[in-house]
């Protein structure tokens, strides 16, 4: 179920704001805060999410529903991990990117 955060216009799921300790975001005393990431932190959340999904749909793939499935379905589901992976890498490499630029 998605909601408001009570403290900021983001979207909350499962009670925890996208700005949330959870995700890295706190502010530089520590102190748990809720304001909106940027375009880095949008990302590493994502990246997280996607990670989450692979993790899930490779489970899936491992187990007797799989071989349930008919021949099309398994190819398209791991055509579709395979994008995923290969998704979840380049946004891994555009993150790394990102954050030694911003270390100059």
């Amino acid at each position: 179920m998605e909601k408001d955060c009570t403290e900021c216009e983001n979207k909350v799921t499962d009670g925890v704001c996208c700005g949330s300790e959870e995700n890295g975001m706190v502010d530089t005393t520590g102190e748990k805060k809720c304001f909106k990431p940027d375009y880095l932190g949008r990302m590493r959340i994502e990246l997280k999410e996607l990670d989450e999904k692979i993790n899930k749909l490779g489970d899936f793939i491992e187990s007797e529903k799989f071989e349930a499935l008919d021949d099309v379905q398994k190819h398209y589901l791991i055509i579709q991990l395979n994008a995923m992976k290969v998704y979840e890498e380049i946004l891994a490499a555009r993150i790394l990117y990102e954050e030694k630029l911003s270390n100059k």
